[in-house]
């Protein structure tokens, strides 16, 4: 829930810093807010990649386990492409997105797993 947060106020702030206007090309919704990083894939890395997180401690059998981290993965990359495709936001506002949502979800690991930094 803290990494939410956190991946909530990076992207306010850093959607403030850069105030990049959304694609204007004919978009299935009319936003107001600027566009650079997308709140949408940031939210799917940290929250579909904690549950892969989780289902990879907890799940031994392999195949399942697999299958399922498979599943969440493809999930994570269509919320991104959606996002494209209705139009409100530009590929590199979904990879940013992306990136920062891995870059929390990977501190916050370290943070809760103890993995020490050398």
């Amino acid at each position: 829930m803290n990494v939410l947060s956190f991946g909530g106020l990076a992207n306010s702030l850093i959607k403030n810093a850069v105030q990049r206007p959304r694609p204007d090309q004919h978009p299935l919704f009319h936003l107001t807010s600027y566009s650079f990083p997308s709140g949408h894939s940031i939210t799917a890395m940290l929250l579909f990649g904690s549950l892969i997180l989780m289902l990879w401690h907890l799940v031994k059998n392999q195949t399942i386990r697999v299958g399922l981290v498979a599943l969440l993965a493809i999930w994570i990359a269509l919320i991104g492409i959606s996002r494209i495709y209705v139009g409100v936001h530009y590929p590199s506002d979904v990879l940013a997105g992306f990136l920062l949502g891995f870059v929390l979800l990977t501190l916050s690991q370290a943070f809760f797993y103890g993995i020490k930094w050398r």
